[in-house]
């Protein structure tokens, strides 16, 4: 009588996205202490487009329907200014309907936009590396300007074309790893990338795909009370295999 994990079925509500924008955020720390934007970059398609603020960026977005926006880290940092501007901005309720958000231990893992089929997600759950080094492992193209973080706001002052410029590298490298490492998964497994919130979720899956049968050895969900019970007989131990 105890349910089962069941087959992997993918998912249709990710099938109905369109297409995937990547994009970076470059911020400088005011005297406050706190990041202040200097721009925002996306990779649209074709199209490579600089905003100097998040209000121009999300202006944009807004006039956009079913895209999934991809930044790397999005869930600790870049998700504060997307949250800051809905929250800024009550007028939009008409516009972007719900705000359905995908939390857990303080991560954000997705932010969508109900009525337009907007969603920020995080590729750093996915593809849990630096933009360094998905330049090294997945790009045969593009790698990550070697640039001292420290030296941003002279450069904001000095040479603003720099840092746009930088912020639009790090959107062409985490495309071309995104669509390398999501194109290896699809050839291997049949399960498209954007289907999935984090690295762990896909890895169950293609579990459930490739090498579980609920019929002959199906693993069950156990209700609060058994899972209690089994647990009373764990005793630790060593169980790395070396």
């Amino acid at each position: 009588e105890l349910k089962v994990i069941t087959q992997y079925t993918e998912k249709n509500r990710d099938l109905k996205y369109q297409e995937i924008i990547y994009a970076d955020i470059e911020t400088i720390i005011n005297d406050q202490g706190n990041h202040d934007v200097v721009c925002v970059a996306i990779i649209y398609g074709e199209k490579e487009i600089v905003f100097d603020s998040v209000n121009e960026f999300m202006e944009y977005i807004l006039k956009i329907k079913k895209v999934i926006i991809y930044f790397h880290n999005f869930g600790r940092f870049d998700s504060t200014f997307i949250l800051k501007y809905i929250v800024g901005h009550k007028s939009l309720e008409k516009t972007i309907g719900n705000v359905n958000i995908i939390e857990r231990n303080n991560i954000i893992y997705e932010i969508l936009l109900s009525k337009n089929k907007v969603s920020f997600r995080d590729s750093l759950l996915i593809i849990p590396i630096s933009l360094e080094k998905i330049g090294l492992n997945f790009c045969d193209i593009n790698r990550k300007d070697d640039f001292d973080y420290s030296l941003m706001s002279d450069y904001v002052r000095k040479d603003r074309e720099k840092v746009k410029n930088l912020c639009l590298q790090d959107c062409r490298v985490l495309k071309e790893g995104f669509e390398k490492f999501s194109y290896i998964i699809n050839e291997r497994f049949n399960i498209k990338l954007h289907t999935q919130l984090t690295l762990p979720s896909l890895a169950f899956n293609i579990f459930r795909k490739e090498y579980y049968s609920s019929l002959t050895t199906p693993i069950s969900k156990n209700p609060y009370d058994i899972d209690e019970f089994i647990r009373r007989s764990y005793k630790g131990g060593i169980a790395e295999v070396y």
